[in-house]
This record gives C-alpha cells, sequence and structure tokens, in this order.
C-alpha cells in the first residue's frame, strides 16, 4: 500500500469590508450582500472531509450528514499552459460530486483541492513566479470550479519549501494570493453565483529555513488554512517507534500543539486555522519485542510497504490478532503491539480529544483525511461531528506510559519545567558566559544578540533541547545538560531554527543538517553568512565539531561541561570524531549501533535529583 495521500479542505468563512457599514446600508443591499458573501462574524464550526478521486470509497457513499465541508482532490496542473487540468477518466466524478453528496447533506459546501500529489514539485513554483503564469492559472481555477459546481478551491501545497524558500519566491505567493482573491471578488460581482471559498492546505509549521509562509497575506486573501496536523515520523525515516500525530510531545519539538502555537504565533489568529485529523496510521518493525514503549528501536515499517494503513484497516488486522489497543495521554494517540509489529493511530478517544482541544484553542474547526479511511460504521466521523460541549478539554492525565514513567505523568509541562531547573543553570549559563567572554575577547562572530535570541527561545520552549535519555526512558545522565548546550551552540553559529527542515531538499533537521555538512567536510556551508571568524582564534568550524560531539546518542561519548571548556579556549586542545547525532533519522554504513551508558552513577531520574547529589564536573 502506498502513502496515504494527506492534504486538504476548506469552508466558507469572510468578512467585507462593506459589511463594516451594515447598519446604515438599505435592506435590500444588505440581502445582495449576503448572497455575494456568504460568510458572517458568527462562523461556523466546520466539519470537513477529503475525498481523493482515485479513492475505493464511491462519492454515493459517503456519509455527507456529518460534515458540514466535502473537498474533492485533486485537479491538476498543466506544466506548460499553468492551466488546471481534469483528466477524462476522473471529470464524470468530479461533475457529479457536489450534486452527489447534497442528496444526503444539501447544506454540505464544496471545495475543489489543487495540487497535492497530481502536481510535478517544480510546477507551482514555475506557475507562481510570473504574473501572466499565474493569471492564466487563476483564471482557470475559477471557471473549473464554476463549471463543476464547486462552493470554493483549495490549494493543496503544504510542503511550500519545495522550490519556494527565499524572500523573494515567498513574494510570489504573496502576489498570486492577492490576485486570486481580486480575481474571485470580480468573478462574483459580475455573475450570480456566492463568492468561492479561498483556502490552502499548510505544513505544521510556518517557517521555512530561510524565509516564512506568507501569514500577512494569508490573512487578508484566504478564508482559512487546512493545518496538515500529521505524518510527523513515518517509519521509512525514523528508527524508532513514534507517535506520528501527536497532539503533545514530552520529548522533541514535533507536536499538534507546537505547530498550532507556531501559526498563532506567527501572526494568524486562530479562528483561520482548521485542524487535521488523520484517519491513518503508521506500522513500525521492532527491533526488540519487548520493548513496546513510545520510542523504542526499530528497523523500518512494518505490515505494508512504507507502514502506512488505513484506520478501518488497523481495527481489522487487530480484530484479527486480538490486539489490544493502549491510549497514551501523554503525546494523545493509540498504538497496539502485535508480535513485533508496532502501530500507532487515532482512534475514537483520540478523535474526541483533539476536537475539544481545537475548540479550546478557538480554531475554526477540524478536516479528517481521508473519509475512505473510516470503517463502515463512520465511527471516527461520528465522533467528531458530536458538538458535544462535554467532550473533556484535555490536559494529559493519567498515563502510565513507559517512556516517561519518571516523570510527571498528570502534567508534562511539569516535565519541561523541571528540564529547564536542571538544565539551564549549566547548559544556558555556560553557554553565555563562554560565547560572551569569546565575543568579549575579540570573536565578535559570537554577536551577543544572536546568543540572546538563542537563549529566550530555550527558555520558551524547550523542545527540541531534550536529550535522547530523557525521551526514551525519562532519566537524566550527567551530560544531558552537555546535549542542551551543543543544540544552542549549532543554532547560534548557523542563524537556523532548530524546528525546521534544512539541505537541499529539505528533509534534515537541524543535527543531522550539520553533521552532513561537517562529514563532507563543507562546514561552513552551515554557517551564518554574517559571521566572520578571520581574526578569531576560535573557529566557526571547530565550534560545529565541539557541538557535534555534544549532541551524540551516547551520553558518555559527549565531553563534559569542563572539557568543554577547554575546548572552547584552547584552538589546540584534541578532541574526537563525532558520531552521528542523537534523533538522526540517517544511518552511516559501518556506523557502530549506538548503546546508551546505564550506569546508576550516571543516570538519575527527575525524582531523586536534590542539591547534595549535584556534584562539581
Amino acid at each position: 500500500m502506498t502513502s496515504i495521500a494527506c492534504y486538504n479542505l476548506a469552508t466558507n468563512v469572510c468578512h467585507h469590508s462593506s459589511m463594516a457599514m451594515a447598519l446604515t446600508i438599505p435592506t435590500l443591499f444588505l440581502l445582495f450582500l449576503s448572497s455575494k458573501f456568504p460568510f458572517s462574524s458568527a462562523q461556523t464550526w466546520i466539519k470537513s472531509g477529503y475525498w481523493l478521486r482515485r479513492s475505493e470509497l464511491p462519492v454515493t457513499d459517503i456519509n455527507s450528514s456529518l460534515f458540514t465541508h466535502l473537498i474533492c482532490g485533486f485537479a491538476g496542473l498543466n506544466p506548460s499552459t499553468y492551466q488546471l487540468s481534469i483528466s477524462s477518466s476522473d471529470a464524470q466524478s468530479f461533475s457529479t460530486f457536489t450534486s452527489t453528496v447534497k442528496q444526503k447533506n444539501p447544506t454540505v459546501t464544496t471545495l475543489l483541492s489543487i495540487g497535492g500529489g497530481s502536481v510535478y514539485s517544480w510546477t507551482l513554483p514555475s506557475m507562481v513566479s510570473q504574473s501572466e503564469f499565474r493569471k492564466s492559472f487563476i483564471e482557470s481555477s475559477i471557471k473549473t470550479a464554476r463549471s463543476y459546481g464547486f462552493d470554493g478551491l483549495d490549494l493543496c501545497w503544504p510542503y511550500l519549501i519545495w522550490g519556494l524558500n527565499t524572500r523573494y519566491e515567498m513574494a510570489n505567493v504573496d502576489a498570486l494570493f492577492d490576485e486570486w482573491r481580486l480575481a474571485i471578488e470580480s468573478e462574483s460581482a459580475n455573475s450570480s453565483g456566492s463568492q468561492l471559498i479561498l483556502t490552502m492546505t499548510v505544513q505544521l509549521s510556518p517557517y521555512l529555513d530561510n524565509a516564512s509562509f506568507p501569514i500577512e497575506s494569508i490573512k487578508k486573501n484566504l478564508n482559512w488554512v487546512h493545518v496538515m496536523a500529521f505524518d510527523y515520523y513515518r517509519p521509512t525515516s525514523w528508527n524508532y517507534t513514534a507517535a506520528f500525530a501527536a497532539l503533545y510531545d514530552p520529548g522533541i519539538q514535533w507536536s499538534t500543539e507546537s505547530g498550532i502555537n507556531a501559526w498563532i504565533d506567527g501572526g494568524l489568529s486562530a479562528n483561520k486555522l482548521v485542524l487535521g485529523l488523520p484517519f491513518h496510521g503508521y506500522a513500525w518493525t521492532l527491533v526488540n519485542s519487548n520493548d513496546t514503549a513510545i520510542g523504542a528501536p526499530a528497523k523500518g515499517p512494518a505490515i505494508t510497504d512504507d507502514g502506512c494503513m488505513r484506520y478501518k484497516d488497523i481495527k481489522a488486522y487487530m480484530q484479527g490478532s486480538g490486539a489490544v489497543s493502549e491510549y497514551n495521554a501523554a503525546y494523545v494517540v493509540n498504538y497496539c503491539v502485535i508480535g513485533s509489529s508496532w502501530i500507532a493511530y487515532d482512534d475514537v478517544e483520540v478523535v474526541k480529544n483533539k476536537v475539544a482541544y481545537a475548540k479550546k484553542r478557538n480554531l475554526l474547526g477540524y478536516f479528517v483525511s481521508q473519509v475512505e479511511n473510516d470503517d463502515e460504521n463512520w465511527v471516527l466521523s461520528s465522533q467528531a461531528a458530536l458538538e458535544d460541549e462535554k467532550n473533556p478539554v484535555i490536559a494529559p492525565e493519567g498515563e502510565k506510559n513507559p517512556v516517561i514513567a519518571q516523570k510527571d505523568e498528570k502534567n508534562p509541562g511539569r516535565n519541561k519545567r523541571h528540564f529547564l531547573l536542571i538544565m539551564l543553570p549549566t547548559a544556558a549559563t555556560v553557554t553565555l558566559v563562554l560565547v560572551y567572554s569569546s565575543w568579549y575577547k575579540g570573536n565578535k562572530f559570537f554577536q551577543p544578540r544572536k546568543v540572546f535570541i538563542c537563549f529566550c527561545s530555550l527558555m520558551q520552549n524547550c523542545s527540541g533541547y531534550v536529550p535522547p535519555e530523557y525521551v526514551k526512558r525519562g532519566t537524566y545522565s550527567t551530560k544531558s545538560d552537555v546535549y542542551s548546550f551543543g543544540v544552542l551552540l549549532l543554532q547560534i553559529i548557523s542563524g537556523k531554527r532548530n524546528n525546521c527542515l534544512h539541505g537541499p531538499r529539505e528533509d534534515l533537521k537541524l543535527l543531522d543538517y550539520a553533521y552532513d555538512l561537517w562529514r563532507c567536510g563543507k562546514g561552513m556551508e552551515f554557517m551564518d553568512p554574517s559571521l566572520d571568524d578571520t581574526n578569531s582564534s576560535c573557529k566557526l568550524v571547530r565550534c560545529m565539531q565541539i557541538a557535534l560531539l555534544c549532541v551524540e546518542e551516547n551520553s558518555a561519548d559527549r565531553p563534559s561541561m569542563l572539557e568543554l571548556s577547554v575546548m572552547l579556549k584552547n584552538e589546540t586542545a584534541s578532541m574526537n570524531i563525532p558520531k552521528r547525532p542523537a534523533f538522526s533519522t540517517r544511518r552511516d554504513e559501518n556506523e557502530d549501533e549506538v548503546q546508551e551508558s546505564t550506569s546508576q552513577q550516571e543516570i538519575w531520574s527527575v525524582g531523586d535529583v536534590s542539591i547534595t547529589q549535584m556534584v562539581a564536573r
């Protein structure tokens, strides 16, 4: 089975500037406006579902009564004319989609999604690059939506980093949204139809490597965006079992909450965000069938070629084997173990809690990917559609999770405060003192402002700085703070975010990206171009090597803080060769398996830490 397409949706909500004059405009004109702009200040809670053209589920079998909006995907894009293309084999199902789903629910709104896997990765970047290309695309999209009877359009281009990763290129996307909105308003003003809805499917975070999504343009021109809150980890690229759509993550940085926070902190209001609910899961093959915790070592996909499974197939597989589902409240995920197969997925309780979370955060609604993946009783869609105010607004609690057994299970936020309490006095203080001292002595490539920004990032959210021994076992070592120091140092010398993907294909986390460049002798390509170490005794590449030593998987292989001080201050001090960093999604040939030190004298749990145990290092 190939990976399930996970892109989505749209609906109708928009504020037109003329509405502000409502009290002074004649009633008949108000009625005219309401027919042209079907949006009000009291926005409708969106319950949307995504249907793909090659779905095994016929359009006639969709239970549209469970949704306020349904999205049909995908329309393609001609790489020469930049006009929408719908194959002859898909034309019939697309042209009857709206009329068919309205038979069971006359009020349902339909949208046509453009892009997804049906468009070459270079076609969309090329389309936005020139005004005449954008004009052809925009006119074609509006014409196609009208002729096929859709109520709106969705641009399914979640990974904007594929082809667009500079501020200049992002300005073209800004222009596309401006021109698209103007064209939609103009078309509506000159026709009898309601104004088309305009939405976009986006990735978890608005931040790219060298740019970010054009949030101001999105606010002004799009009705909302659909956040792909899933597929953070896959068994084809992640060598540990994982909550692939974790609502929270006590360990690393990828979680739904971190993504929602990033969009809101970036300036997009919560009521412009529609939360993605995955109706699929992933199966990993365990290295050790007795180690079944989240974060357990794995060796690739299980059951299917890429590990991806539909919800209904997961439930059937479990029923056939008699497997029991486990619910992890810290991550908000279900998982089950069948032999050496470990399957993560969202079941009824997870869906209920995610919808409750969306309401608590005042999001606009949710979309499911995809309606086909639900079981024959529509159990997940039915649960999501229940607008029951009694749904629990979740704060994770009561979970006996082996991965975090020694943490505060009732309050993941407290776990992060524990981390800051224990790590910050050493990691952040040493970073600030050493780096500022280096700058003060003439090594001005360490700019205090850059250090301060990175320090504030750590203070605000320790995600991404947490060492592997804590993520996997809930324990700290005497060198856990060294790991945090290494991550922080890599951010300082590169000027890059730790919560973005990097590299030529934008598929590497910061640590992997740094290691690959250092290993190939291209370390300077990693550095912030504004930094200059020409007249400094502390060279940037040396700092990079030191940082990579700090972020190794095995805590015993990391240097001590005293050794760090010597290496940073003495350019002749000897250093080891770094191994691939912790949480790496890659493996080098002939690379020794990393075995973590678990000696009693080096590992402590959070609850055991006291001042008398903190010895000088």
